[in-house]
């Protein structure tokens, strides 16, 4: 070493020489770049074989140079030149070297002037064709003019054709006069663009009408759910407004069933004003009936239950007032201390102590009906055996003169105990006819007492006033017309020789001829009355 920074190297090479003097190199490089040494001073010692191996690679490198160069002469050469219609010039040259490759070589002059005349040559070859062949591309279109175009010597140079297409586009094709398209391409070319226009726009149109399509379609839905939406409205509407008449009708029907169910109690307590126990019972039904409360379904359930109890006890006040007025005929008609006049006050007395609910009552009430009926038929047996008796009596003594005193002292009695009975069975009878001939609802107790009024006031029997009531009853006449047309006809009787069939029949035909309402009907006996005061004509022969 020269000195301290001086450094020596000893280097042996093996395996890849190259390499390593490549790997040497860049050690040298890099170590040079170190910022800690200043200046090198590298002294290489190379081995002597390592120089000797170096100047024979260096040999055979030249060798193989050389025989390289010898590989790529040429042993062989072709050149050949062309002529092409365009107007260009190639020479192509063909080299075949040492070792059998050949390389080929081109070299091409054009004239710029025979390459211009030639294109236009080809493309007007290209678009020579026929009007024919022409119009077979032109699809979509038909001549709608053609005109011929002369020179000035008169002939013709060429024609002017014109196409036109279902939108109204034209176009104009020019021929030469042997038939062939002079402006092919452009003919093309306009009718490809006028195709693509008509292709646009018809493109355009479908998306329009897709547009308006799904417009219409949303509108319609729209409309659909507007429409639904409405019905569902006027349904829901039309049930609510149903819901709301029905229970107006439910309310209605309710107010007219308590309405009535009030009438019928008054109506019984008109008829009944003179029992004061029917009388408060019915007042009973009308407070309940006044009291009734709640909801519909609870005051309408009262009500019915109330009707019930209202026709139940009308049926009650009917049988027993009924029943009542029998025994009190009977027991007037019946002898004072006489068995009949005890057994009817006996049912008389069961009548006042009725008890437990109005059922009970009523089938009770019906118990001392049927009672009554077995008096009355032992009564009618009485009778009959009183009748054979008497009559067989008087046969037998019809001859003796000194009995005829003590048989009327006899019979008398005998007599008036069989016009009793006979009254009482006759009106009952009577009774069972009114019943079947007049309005079930009738109150044929009060009608009974009516008619009994009237007997009383105008001298006549209680049978006769019956029998004109029967007699109105079945033309039809509601309880208030027979009540007056009865009263009439019986009176007619009492100034008159009539009947109470021939009375009935008069006074009907009367008020049928002149239009005469029953309760105007008094005006048809004070007219027969007049004309017999007047003509001294029996009532008899007038009506006849």
């Amino acid at each position: 070493m020269a000195n301290d920074h001086s450094i020596e190297l000893l280097i042996t090479a093996n395996l890849n020489i190259g390499a390593s003097i490549g790997n040497i190199n860049s050690a040298i490089k890099t170590l040079s770049k170190h910022p800690s040494l200043k200046t090198l001073d590298l002294k290489v010692d190379v081995d002597k074989s390592f120089v000797k191996s170096m100047d024979s690679f260096v040999q055979a490198t030249k060798k193989l140079s050389t025989a390289l160069e010898a590989q790529k002469k040429v042993v062989h050469e072709e050149i050949e030149t062309f002529k092409r219609l365009d107007g260009t010039i190639e020479k192509v040259t063909k080299q075949r070297l040492e070792n059998g490759d050949i390389i080929t070589k081109s070299n091409k002059r054009v004239d710029e002037s025979k390459k211009k005349i030639q294109e236009e040559t080809d493309a007007y070859n290209k678009q020579k064709k026929t009007l024919q062949d022409l119009e077979a591309e032109l699809v979509g279109y038909s001549r709608t003019k053609m005109k011929e175009n002369k020179n000035k010597a008169g002939a013709i140079s060429s024609v002017s054709n014109t196409y036109q297409n279902s939108k109204g586009g034209t176009v104009t094709v020019n021929t030469d006069p042997d038939g062939y398209v002079r402006n092919y391409n452009k003919v093309m070319d306009y009718a490809k663009a006028q195709k693509q226009a008509l292709d646009y726009e018809k493109m355009v149109n479908a998306e329009r009408e897709q547009v308006h399509r799904e417009t219409l379609r949303t509108r319609q839905a729209i409309t659909d759910a507007e429409t639904k939406a409405t019905a569902k409205k006027v349904a829901n509407d039309k049930l609510h407004n149903s819901a709301l008449q029905e229970n107006e009708r439910l309310e209605q029907q309710y107010a007219k069933t308590v309405m009535d169910s009030a009438a019928r109690i008054n109506a019984s307590r008109t008829s009944y004003a003179k029992n004061d126990g029917l009388v408060a019972g019915l007042n009973q039904l009308e407070s309940k009936l006044n009291g009734v409360s709640g909801s519909f379904g609870s005051r309408n359930k009262s009500v019915q239950s109330i009707n019930t109890e209202i026709k139940e006890y009308q049926e009650y006040a009917k049988a027993i007032t009924d029943v009542t007025n029998k025994l009190e005929r009977a027991r007037n008609n019946s002898k004072n201390g006489s068995k009949l006049n005890t057994d009817i006050k006996g049912l008389q007395d069961q009548l006042k102590g009725l008890a437990g609910s109005t059922r009970d009552r009523i089938n009770t009430i019906s118990g001392i009906n049927e009672q009554f009926k077995s008096i009355s038929s032992s009564a009618k047996d009485a009778k009959k055996g009183i009748s054979f008796f008497g009559d067989g009596l008087i046969g037998a003594m019809a001859n003796m003169a000194k009995f005829q005193l003590a048989m009327s002292a006899m019979y008398a009695p005998l007599t008036a105990l069989k016009s009793i009975f006979s009254t009482v069975i006759n009106v009952d009878a009577q009774e069972t006819q009114l019943r079947r001939v007049m309005d079930e609802h009738s109150d044929f107790a009060t009608i009974v007492q009516r008619n009994i009024d009237i007997a009383n006031e105008f001298g006549r029997s209680i049978q006769d006033v019956n029998e004109n009531a029967i007699g109105f009853a079945r033309m039809g006449f509601d309880s208030a017309q027979t009540d007056e047309l009865t009263k009439v006809s019986t009176l007619a009787q009492n100034i008159s020789d009539l009947t109470p069939k021939e009375s009935v029949d008069t006074l009907t035909a009367a008020m049928t001829v002149f239009n005469v309402e029953a309760s105007k009907s008094i005006g048809i006996v004070d007219a027969l009355n007049e004309v017999d005061n007047n003509f001294g004509a029996s009532r008899s022969v007038i009506t006849a």
